[in-house]
């Protein structure tokens, strides 16, 4: 969703017409879009209706080619009303849906809602709000911990449905569209998340964040719905809002407001790493080895003691065993040690990168190695990057990550020696590496030295730098608003 509400974006069928077009077609939008508007077919057709569906689709086109309407036809024809149209609109449409509650009320045990279909857009927003693309949008909306029901929205409704207590208007979080709730609707929401299914609250905390960032909402709307998820939320869930709270972290530059930031996210959340540990643990669900990495690059990200002093001790037993930190946490524990290196752990990073035999350390040490919030290392980072050290095979990805922190300093470096730079990178995926080179970037300067290289490109070579460039642009406009959005917010607290 966050590609797909910018202007850049793409239907998930497409036509192609140049090599070029091909190399940027396989995107998130074609993989993750298909993946969950397919997913979001189903939940309405059913499972049943589905999977009677797509035998009768196979039996039917055996030895034979189809196009993606006979699918969609052959799943309406089991059981699900109106399908061909839903999947029209949304495969063959770029966009994602908005659908907003305009206001609810609760009287005798029954709940009305006012609904309503917009768009949402990240860089748009007055745009589709004043002339939105029309959708026919499945939904599944439940009331407190009431049965979901089924509606199928277009344009606008007015619904009554029984029980009163928090709605939720994409219950099971099947639905491809963002939620917007009318005040009162998430002030009820909010007070009482806790009581909402995992995947419900993991939905309508993304929803929230999502549109307080794009100015749908206030900020603070969204801030309250994070700082409700309890520290003992699920591990899936929790690993989403802490990635949430240092993408905010990323943004501020107050020196004072980062470390109030990070002092409430440790407080919140240091005693869950604790909990888990720094090590993993034999036969542990998969979603707490996962979570206990989120929870170390985050914490050491925000520069906590704690974590900040057990990755540095454990990386100094690297000088003398190269396999003291071989596990799963390998890389994690080097991300935060290569953040703040000094210049005798940036030189180790580089020994062990080419003493190692492995492909795949030699990349992950020769990458962290620009990973250093130090100007100067960095720049030094990127001479290294035009050796025959790393070779050409491992130079890339050097000066991608420096451009994450000093993305100036990188694209200035890319320009100077552009020659020997594009060597490095495969043809067709030049201009993604050239919007991957913005991806830290967010000021005006910037964004005037990406148009004027994008405007050397032929059309069709400009699609991966115009991302980089959209991305951008919503940066610059929506950087200042957080901060001051964070700022009173953490005072409020």
């Amino acid at each position: 969703m966050n590609l797909d509400s910018f202007v850049t974006t793409h239907p998930v069928v497409q036509e192609i017409a140049t090599v070029n077009e091909l190399g940027a077609a396989f995107d998130a939008i074609a993989y993750e879009k298909g993946k969950s508007v397919i997913g979001m077919f189903e939940a309405y057709a059913g499972e049943d209706v589905w999977r009677d569906g797509l035998r009768a689709y196979m039996k039917a086109h055996q030895f034979d080619n189809t196009v993606n309407g006979d699918l969609w036809g052959a799943v309406e024809a089991a059981g699900a009303p109106g399908l061909t149209d839903i999947a029209a609109d949304f495969i063959h449409q770029p966009g994602v849906p908005l659908v907003e509650v305009t206001n609810m009320t609760c009287e005798n045990g029954q709940t009305t809602l006012g609904l309503v279909q917009s768009e949402f857009s990240r860089d748009r927003m007055d745009e589709v709000r004043a002339n939105p693309q029309s959708w026919r949008v499945p939904l599944r909306i439940a009331v407190g911990d009431g049965e979901a029901t089924s509606q199928l929205l277009e344009g606008s409704a007015s619904l009554t449905l029984d029980g009163c207590g928090p709605v939720t208007l994409n219950a099971g979080q099947h639905g491809y569209y963002r939620t917007l709730y009318a005040p009162e609707a998430q002030a009820v929401m909010t007070a009482n998340f806790a009581e909402l299914a995992p995947i419900d609250q993991y939905g309508t905390m993304r929803d929230a964040i999502s549109l307080s960032r794009a100015g749908y909402q206030p900020l603070a709307v969204g801030l309250d719905v994070l700082a409700a998820v309890p520290a003992d939320a699920e591990g899936v869930l929790a690993e989403s809002v802490i990635n949430r709270w240092v993408e905010f972290y990323g943004v501020l530059e107050d020196e004072t407001v980062r470390a109030r930031l990070a002092g409430q996210v440790a407080a919140d959340w240091l005693p869950r790493l604790q909990a888990l540990g720094f090590d993993p643990v034999a036969g542990e669900p998969i979603r707490d080895a996962l979570l206990r990495a989120s929870l170390i690059r985050v914490l050491g990200a925000m520069g906590n003691e704690t974590v900040a002093t057990e990755a540095s001790n454990r990386f100094a037993a690297l000088a003398e065993d190269p396999t003291a930190l071989d596990g799963p946490l390998k890389t994690t524990w080097l991300g935060v040690v290569s953040r703040n290196a000094s210049r005798a752990e940036w030189d180790l990073i580089r020994k062990l990168a080419g003493e190692t035999n492995s492909a795949v350390e030699k990349e992950v040490y020769f990458s962290l190695l620009g990973n250093n919030a130090d100007e100067d290392i960095a720049r030094e980072a990127l001479t290294l990057a035009l050796t025959d050290e790393p070779g050409a095979t491992f130079s890339a990805s050097i000066i991608e990550t420096v451009a994450y922190s000093h993305p100036d300093l990188a694209w200035d470096f890319v320009e100077a020696n552009r020659e020997r730079v594009e060597s490095f990178v495969d043809g067709s995926g030049l201009a993604r590496f050239y919007g991957d080179l913005l991806s830290g970037a967010s000021t005006p300067e910037m964004l005037a030295k990406a148009e004027a290289y994008r405007d050397t490109l032929p059309e069709d070579q400009q699609i991966g730098v115009n991302r980089g460039i959209a991305a951008l642009k919503e940066r610059i406009s929506s950087n200042a608003y957080q901060r001051d959005g964070l700022t009173e917010w953490l005072a409020a607290q």
